[in-house]
């Protein structure tokens, strides 16, 4: 009898686990409009931070003939000889490619280079040709300006992107977006994988439940990129006259931001969660 009891109540705890970690999902259709936008939010701002140190590795790569490892993921193709500039690279994904941080990619990334990424002054336009991400489409592009070093050796770049995502549900979630970001550590070293960058900023755009949203980054948020979350920094976000701050956690690599809704509460918000549910 005692031993039916402990069993019991093992399943009864399991239970109660699997129940609370269902609930740190957000629920799309019990959402509120200010707690959809902050998922949606997250995933379009990770998403982008994260493409955008993909591109970055894999060209300094190209740059310095380092891809004896990515010859067949993704296949690049120049439309000038290689080193010259202004130029386009192409890099189609074919289906089974992943990033370096493990996202699922599938599609094509168009690069258009006005010069040496090193220059102050050069642009780097960013476009996607039926680009999937973790299975959701990724539309739009962005363009890259190297703003130069300040006084403190940090380099910094504008960014100026227009995206929609489109989930696998057939909901989509927009955005136009202006960015400074900086690269706050790593800069010293010849290598990528250990830069971090800080993003800085603002966001109009639209959620999946069709509500405009206003965002505006009140603490940097920090990317690091062997990581493909944002890792810290907090942003604040305004739909149907509703303003909450969407905190981003506290350095540590994972999947969890909280979103801090006007009456005070706390609703914990699991990123990239489409591609898990």
């Amino acid at each position: 009898m005692k031993k039916l009891i402990f069993v019991l109540a093992t399943i009864f705890s399991f239970a109660l686990l699997f129940s609370s970690c269902k609930k740190d999902q957000l629920d799309d259709a019990a959402a509120t409009p200010l707690e959809l936008t902050g998922d949606d939010f997250s995933n379009l701002q990770g998403i982008t931070e994260d493409l955008d140190d993909e591109v970055e590795a894999y060209l300094d790569e190209l740059g310095s003939n380092e891809i004896s490892d990515r010859t067949t993921c993704p296949n690049v193709v120049f439309a000038q000889p290689r080193g010259t500039f202004p130029n386009t690279i192409t890099l189609t994904y074919d289906a089974g490619c992943t990033t370096r941080n493990g996202r699922s990619v599938e599609g094509q990334i168009i690069i258009e280079l006005s010069a040496k990424w090193d220059q102050t002054g050069a642009t780097r336009t960013v476009s996607f040709v039926n680009f999937f991400v973790d299975g959701a489409q990724l539309e739009g592009g962005k363009i890259l300006t190297n703003l130069g070093t300040d006084a403190n050796g940090v380099v910094c770049f504008s960014r100026e992107s227009s995206k929609t995502l489109t989930f696998p549900d057939g909901t989509s979630a927009s955005w136009n977006a202006s960015h400074e970001l900086c690269r706050i550590e790593g800069g010293n070293t010849p290598i990528k994988w250990d830069d971090v960058h800080q993003v800085t900023g603002s966001a109009t755009g639209v959620n999946r439940q069709g509500n405009a949203f206003q965002s505006e980054i009140t603490e940097p948020l920090i990317k690091p990129v062997n990581c493909r979350f944002i890792v810290g920094g907090v942003s604040t976000l305004t739909v149907n006259g509703q303003t909450g701050s969407l905190n981003f956690g506290d350095g540590n690599c994972d999947r969890l931001a909280e979103i801090t809704k006007p009456d005070g509460t706390v609703r914990t918000i699991i990123l990239d969660p489409w591609w898990r549910r």
